[in-house]
């Protein structure tokens, strides 16, 4: 949870300063680091577990902010309440699932 309140001030930096496209593609990044730094964490130090928790907080907010604040870039202004309609009703699986399943 740490890392998800920290990383919003990056990301906001980022996304304000470099542009949404950028937040996606470090957001990708970490997104990387995370599943290797614990699979170093095996070999090395059980330390890195803590820093993959903290690169996948990293991740996660990167991806949530980059994504709809992209979206909002490319969509056309008259188009916008459409794309962001369309993205809210595509997501109900994601959100609905898990409560099926469990």
């Amino acid at each position: 949870m740490s890392a998800v309140i920290l990383s919003n001030f990056f990301w906001g930096y980022i996304s304000d300063f470099r542009g949404n496209k950028v937040v996606l593609q470090l957001s990708a990044f970490f997104c990387l680091l995370a599943p290797l730094s614990v699979i170093a964490a095996r070999f090395l130090t059980p330390w890195l577990l803590l820093f993959g928790f903290f690169v996948t907080g990293f991740c996660l907010t990167g991806r949530r902010i980059g994504n709809t604040n992209f979206l909002l870039d490319i969509a056309p202004v008259l188009n916008r309440p459409t794309y962001i309609g369309l993205r809210g009703t595509l997501n109900f699986p994601m959100a609905i699932f898990p409560l099926l399943g469990g």
